[in-house]
Parts: C-alpha cells; sequence; structure tokens
C-alpha cells in the first residue's frame, strides 16, 4: 500500500463532540473510498487486528474510520457493520449523512411547514436527528437558502386542462411519527424535487476530525478549469463512450397526483432532428402542481438527449488532477485524444469518487456530460 494512506480510528458518542482519536494507522488492506454528491460516502476494508485491545474497539456505532492521504481526510465516516471470517474481520463505513437513513420522526408534535424554504426543512430534519441525546453525529449544517417556498394550507385544488378537470388534496410540508419512518428517504426526496445538492466533507479541526456539509442551490456547477482529464495523458484507460439510444426520448409525459382523468401531467418536449418520435412516461405522486409537473418534465428530457455519453473514467494521480483535488459535483473538461477522436471532447460532471489505494493512487470517477444535468 502507498505509504501516503493511513486509516484513522476515532470515537463517537453522539454528544456532538468529535471523539478522541482511539488508533492513529489502523492495518487495513482491500481498502475502498467513495466520496458521492447526493449520496452517503463509503469506505470498506478489512484488517486482521494482533490484539484483543484493537479488536474490541471496532464498536459498530460507536467509532468512525477515516482515510486520510498526504495530511488530507478523503473519505470514512461511521462503522456501520462488521464480519468475522476467520482472522480477518470485513468493516463496512459510511459517512455520517448515511445516519439519516432508517431513522425516524418520532415527535409527538407534527411539522407542518407551509411557504418554507426546502433547506429549512433539511436543516430542521438535521436538527431534529441531532437534537435528541446520543444523536448528534457533529454535522455542521451551513444556512444556504433556495428562495423557493414548498407547502400550502391544506386546500382541495380544482382546475381544468384540455383532458379534463384535475382535483386533488394540497397541503403543508409534513413530518409526522405515522408517516415519516425514514428522515433519510426525506432529505433525497427533497433533495431530488426541489432541486439541490448536497455533499459531505471532513477534515482536521485542530488534533481532530469534523464534518461539515456542503450544499449549492440548483447544484454545484463549478467549472475546474484548473483541472483537465486526457486520454492517454491522465485518464489511463480508454473510456467507453455510448449513444443512449435506448433512452432516447423526444417527449416526456410526468403524471403526478390525482386519478384518472383528474390526473396531474406534465410534458416536455425535443426537437427530433429527422428521428423517429419516442415518448417516456414517470410516473411521481408526490407531484402537486402543473408546473412541477412540468419541471420534471423537462429536466427528465435533458437527461435523455441523444448524445454520445460515458459513465467511468480511470484517472491517475497527475499534475493535470492530483489525487484530492477533484470534488464531487465538479465539471471537468475531457479530451478524447486517441485514434479517430482527436480534438474532440466535452465537460464532464462527477458524481462520485473511487479510491483504492493498495492499488496505488489511480482513482475511479462516476461522471455524467455536463450538458446532460438540468
Amino acid at each position: 500500500m502507498d505509504g501516503s494512506w493511513r486509516f484513522i480510528l476515532q470515537g463517537i458518542d453522539g454528544s456532538g463532540t468529535p471523539g478522541p482519536i482511539l488508533h492513529p494507522d489502523l492495518p487495513l488492506s482491500g481498502v475502498s473510498i467513495t466520496e458521492a454528491l447526493n449520496a452517503t460516502n463509503e469506505l470498506t476494508a478489512t484488517i486482521s487486528p494482533q490484539d484483543d485491545a484493537l479488536q474490541d474497539a471496532l464498536v459498530e456505532w460507536g467509532v468512525c474510520i477515516w482515510a486520510e492521504a498526504a495530511g488530507q481526510i478523503r473519505g470514512g465516516g461511521i462503522l456501520t457493520h462488521t464480519e468475522t471470517s476467520g482472522s480477518a474481520i470485513q468493516l463496512e463505513v459510511m459517512g455520517k449523512h448515511g445516519y439519516a437513513y432508517g431513522m425516524p420522526y418520532i415527535s409527538p408534535t407534527s411539522y407542518n411547514g407551509v411557504e418554507v424554504d426546502p433547506l429549512d426543512v433539511y436543516r430542521l430534519m438535521w436538527s431534529y436527528l441531532q437534537g435528541i441525546s446520543g444523536g448528534n453525529v457533529g454535522l455542521t449544517i451551513p444556512d444556504l437558502k433556495t428562495g423557493l417556498k414548498i407547502g400550502v394550507k391544506l386546500e382541495q385544488v380544482e382546475f381544468d386542462t384540455s383532458e379534463g378537470p384535475v382535483s386533488f388534496e394540497a397541503g403543508p410540508y409534513q413530518l409526522n411519527y405515522w408517516e415519516t419512518h425514514d428522515l433519510g428517504k426525506k432529505i433525497d426526496d427533497l433533495a431530488s424535487d426541489t432541486p439541490f445538492d448536497f455533499r459531505e466533507i471532513s477534515s482536521w479541526s485542530g488534533d481532530t476530525i469534523a464534518t461539515r456539509m456542503e450544499l449549492a442551490y440548483p447544484r454545484f456547477n463549478t467549472r475546474r478549469n484548473d483541472l483537465r482529464f486526457v486520454v492517454g495523458e491522465n485518464v489511463i484507460v480508454q473510456p467507453r463512450v455510448t449513444g443512449n439510444g435506448d433512452e432516447w426520448a423526444s417527449e416526456i409525459v410526468v403524471l403526478g397526483a390525482g386519478e384518472g382523468r383528474t390526473m396531474i401531467r406534465g410534458y416536455a418536449n425535443q426537437n427530433r432532428h429527422n428521428r423517429l418520435r419516442r415518448v417516456q412516461v414517470v410516473e411521481d405522486k408526490s407531484i402537486k402542481s402543473l408546473t412541477s409537473a412540468n419541471v420534471r418534465a423537462a429536466n427528465e428530457l435533458k437527461a435523455q438527449i441523444l448524445i454520445g455519453d460515458l459513465t467511468e473514467l480511470t484517472v491517475i494521480d497527475h499534475e493535470n488532477a492530483p489525487l484530492g483535488a477533484v470534488r464531487p459535483g465538479d465539471e471537468i473538461a475531457l479530451q478524447l485524444d486517441y485514434d479517430w477522436q482527436v480534438g474532440q471532447g466535452f465537460w464532464v460532471r462527477v458524481d462520485s469518487i473511487k479510491y483504492s489505494p493498495d492499488e496505488g493512487n489511480n482513482y475511479v470517477l462516476q461522471v455524467v456530460r455536463a450538458d446532460k444535468v438540468a
């Protein structure tokens, strides 16, 4: 394993105060680290502890494991699962954002948000989780707002469309103990519907490690002109560029709240450029306005633009994109300088970054063409 990597064991007790460093350099092998956009960071590894004290310290939901390279925290989080086979223990770690998954809202007082900013609701959910004894994971949330408003006073909405009348019940944004059983899923839905982006970052704070969320509305869209990806230079595996014909659509229909002829119906289309007409239908009962349905249709349609696309890049640690310089959400120019594609290229948006220290300082990116992101 490259000596620039080390793996740190830190206590966590739900008080919100960063716990002590329990081991400065865990002897891990087979390590895989993933930093993600709008998802939970992950780390998996194997350890064969040589003493009982270290084995006893690996307590699920009681410690964090962090990956550090060149003095910077590259990922990690809460140890959630272990599995022993012989002398080896398989470890599964999730980012602190993952703490919200599967956690219910059990307050006897329901939340009914009317004309509230989606990011205020996001902060409220984290404030609720971290405000209960034993549930403060020390996650700091910034004060960004979207300027949008969600939730209305409870009312019966009715209006006419070209296909007949639409009627449904609209109301506040709600959190309650009888329906809200997974706040992580609520956060994901809120981020997708608004939309806004989130990503988790951990760093040294004095002699301990602290974690914060970074937020962006409507999305992170930093074009990194200081970095570049070039096939044959720092992209070491020729990427597979596909036409995505299976996903091609010239029209999108979004079906929302309501039933039968009263159902909300959003629509968007694009120039076929002499291609055959193709239609996709998206169903989402949480959509309760014609405006939201049309926006969703337009966003879905953009993702179906029929252009050459790719999903993965394998990159070497290189001055044009050094290890740790790329963040999920960044947009970076890709040059396809090989064979008949010399001089061709486009911008890609990074969705996730996977490090495998045992295999050197190469890293694998999950990407999407930036012009396909709404």
